[in-house]
């Protein structure tokens, strides 16, 4: 976050980061918390809880089991300030990494779908992999979407305890999380018709 940080992790001196700051070689790079969503934002996001919900099920209707979506999630920074300085090069790749919902082949075994994407390179990694943390996330984000909708598409989300361990070790754990005929029906009053 400051030259003397650049300086030390890159192992040169700090008048030679200045040179690179001058040739662009190095940018300086500002990123700001901004924790207030607009109007639109929780329309949209209202929207995308609705799009999550299974056609055809208004009378007993509940969220899809998400194993045809993958999910990508780009992270560069963790913010815990309000505003940020970074110092980047301009040679950084930026990384992508996709999850999908774990899924079991008819011999029984387990493997989850990891897309890794650099630049414009893109590999298919499938990997053997245990379900549990898997399904335990995707079943959190059913819940998720849920609460959002019941608070109006906010940021307050309280994730409910569903005790999906101990559901997981009963063979209980659900794969889709019902949501209430009249939660349905209310989000969909909130938004504006189109």
């Amino acid at each position: 976050m400051t030259i003397e940080d650049v300086s030390r992790e890159l192992g040169i001196s700090k008048s030679r980061i200045q040179r690179y700051l001058r040739k662009g070689l190095i940018r300086c790079h500002s990123s700001s918390i901004k924790p207030y969503l607009t109007e639109d934002n929780r329309k949209a996001r209202l929207k995308w809880c609705i799009d999550m919900i299974e056609e055809g099920g208004l009378d007993a209707p509940k969220f899809k089991d998400l194993f045809d979506f993958v999910f990508i999630d780009e992270k560069w920074f963790y913010l815990h300030q309000k505003s940020e300085r970074y110092y980047l090069l301009q040679i950084v790749k930026m990384n992508h990494t996709a999850r999908a919902r774990t899924r079991t082949t008819s011999l029984g075994s387990c493997f989850c779908v990891l897309l890794l994407v650099q630049g414009l390179e893109m590999e298919y990694a499938f990997l053997e992999y245990c379900p549990k943390r898997a399904n335990r996330m995707f079943v959190t984000l059913q819940t998720v979407l849920k609460e959002a909708m019941k608070i109006k598409g906010g940021n307050k989300i309280k994730i409910p305890h569903m005790q999906k361990q101990r559901l997981e070790r009963e063979d209980m754990l659900p794969l889709q999380i019902p949501c209430a005929p009249s939660l349905l029906a209310e989000t969909i009053s909130s938004l504006p018709a189109n």
